[in-house]
C-alpha cells in the first residue's frame, strides 16, 4: 500500500545522499570502476552484455551512474527514475543517447514491452510495493528477464523492528524484507529462475570508489562543526536521532547496518533476482 509521505521522503533523502558525493561522479577512476561493477552484475545474471546492445532495454531507479553507463549509443534503452531531471543536472556526462524518463514505475505508461528489464536497488524505496511488482511484470516481453537487485534483512528480528521504526531508522528506505519475505512477493508476478548473492560485488565497488575525490576546498575547523552540528539538528527535527543511535550501537556492537568494509556482518546483505514473469499473472 502506497504511503506518499514516506516516498516523498525516501525520494529526497536519495537525492540528498547523490548530492553530497557528487564530486565522484566526475572522476575517472570512479566511473571505470562503477562500470567495472555493472558488468560484474550483468556475468552474474547470466545474461550478456553484447545481446543487450541489441536488445530493448528499460533500467528503472538508475540513479546518476545506472547500468546505462555502459550502453552511451543504445537508443532502444529507457532510462526510469523520478529523479532523472536532477539526476542529468549532476552526471549529464554519463547520459548518451538512450531514453531519459523522469517518471516513477507505478505512473509510467507503457507502450511498448522490453526484452530485459533491470531494476537494481530501487524497489525497497518505491512508492507502492505491489503496483511496483505489477508494473514491473507488465514491462517485459515474457521471453526475455527481469533482474532485481535489493537489500535483504539477513534476520527475522531485524526485519520486524525495521518495519515497525523504519520512520527513524532509515526514512529513505520504506520497505524492508528478508530474502524469504522478497521472494513470496516477487512469486506472486514472476518465476524465480536463480538468486545470486552479491554482497561482494557491492562490498568491492564501495571500497574501490571509496577515495574517488577530485580538489575541493578544505573545510576548517568551524565550517566542519557547523556542518556536524546542522547534520544533528536535522535528525532531531526529523524525528530520526533515535534512530541514528540505535544503528551506531548496533555498529559498535559488530553488526553494522551495511557490511561495506568487508566484515562479513550487517543487518542487510544484497541479492540479485534472475526472473521470468509468470504466465498467469
Amino acid at each position: 500500500m502506497s504511503d506518499s509521505r514516506k516516498w516523498i521522503h525516501a525520494q529526497e533523502e536519495e537525492l540528498n545522499c547523490w548530492e553530497s558525493v557528487a564530486h565522484k561522479l566526475k572522476t575517472p577512476l570512479y566511473i571505470q570502476k562503477k562500470k567495472e561493477y555493472w558488468e560484474r552484475l550483468i556475468e552474474k545474471s547470466g545474461l550478456n552484455k553484447t545481446v543487450l546492445k541489441n536488445e530493448s532495454v528499460i533500467e528503472i531507479g538508475a540513479g546518476p551512474s545506472g547500468m546505462f553507463m555502459l550502453f552511451p549509443e543504445h537508443e532502444s534503452y529507457t532510462i526510469l527514475d523520478p529523479l532523472n531531471d536532477s539526476y542529468v543536472e549532476l552526471s549529464s556526462h554519463l547520459f548518451g543517447k538512450q531514453e531519459i524518463v523522469s517518471q516513477k514505475l507505478e505512473d509510467f505508461e507503457i507502450k511498448k514491452k522490453y526484452n530485459s528489464v533491470f531494476a537494481i536497488n530501487c524497489i525497497d524505496h518505491c512508492d507502492d510495493i505491489d503496483a511496483f511488482l505489477l508494473k514491473l511484470s507488465q514491462l517485459s516481453d515474457g521471453k526475455g528477464y527481469v533482474v532485481l537487485a535489493v537489500n535483504c534483512h539477513e534476520k527475522k528480528w531485524s526485519e520486524k523492528i525495521w518495519q515497525r521504526f523504519q520512520r527513524i531508522l532509515e526514512p529513505h528506505h520504506p520497505y524492508h524484507f528478508t530474502m524469504s519475505s522478497y521472494s513470496n512477493l516477487l512469486s506472486k508476478y514472476f518465476e524465480i529462475i536463480k538468486a545470486e548473492d552479491i554482497e561482494d560485488d557491492v562490498v568491492w565497488i564501495n571500497m574501490e570508489t571509496s577515495n574517488s575525490k577530485i580538489p575541493r576546498e578544505k573545510e576548517g575547523i568551524p565550517k566542519r562543526i557547523l556542518n556536524k552540528f546542522s547534520s544533528l539538528k536535522e535528525a532531531i527535527l526529523e524525528g530520526e536521532i533515535i534512530g541514528r543511535i540505535f544503528i551506531r550501537v548496533l555498529g559498535m556492537f559488530g553488526i553494522p547496518a551495511h557490511d561495506f568494509k568487508g566484515v562479513g556482518r550487517s543487518i542487510y546483505r544484497h541479492k540479485m533476482f534472475v526472473m521470468k514473469v509468470n504466465k498467469d499473472s
